[in-house]
């Protein structure tokens, strides 16, 4: 009678037996961990950062012009439903663009508080890009 391998033992005996789709396993798995999930999450809190700046009173501390500031005062209920990646970066400072519910652009620079890829950011301004999108 063959005992079968149990736990760690059975993990061992089929990455022995299947070298090549283990080897593309481990590497999806570094794919996802390393580069996808917290570019994932790092527009996330984007999103969920300029959406709370957009719901306060005082967001227009954070427009970088008098059109922006004027549109978001005209439309106090903007839902942001999109960021995407960065489109740029100078020092700690990184672009991303965002779209609203009703297909307005807006310009989203995004402070880096850490050298470290995806730790602590902060919502630096906020620019609208006045001409829907199309």
């Amino acid at each position: 009678m063959v005992e079968k391998p149990i736990g760690r033992d059975f993990l061992l005996a089929l990455i022995k037996r299947h070298l090549i789709f283990s080897s593309i396993i481990f590497f999806i798995c570094i794919f996802l961990f390393g580069f996808e999930l917290p570019e994932i999450f790092l527009e996330q809190q984007i999103k969920y950062q300029t959406q709370e700046i957009l719901n306060r009173n005082d967001f227009y501390r954070y427009c970088t012009d008098k059109a922006s500031k004027t549109y978001l005062k005209q439309h106090p209920h903007l839902k942001l439903i999109d960021v995407s990646d960065e489109q740029g970066q100078t020092d700690k400072l990184s672009y991303h663009l965002g779209t609203t519910s009703t297909n307005i652009g807006l310009g989203i620079n995004v402070y880096h508080y850490s050298n470290l890829p995806y730790s602590k950011i902060k919502i630096d301004s906020i620019k609208v890009w006045i001409h829907p999108q199309k």
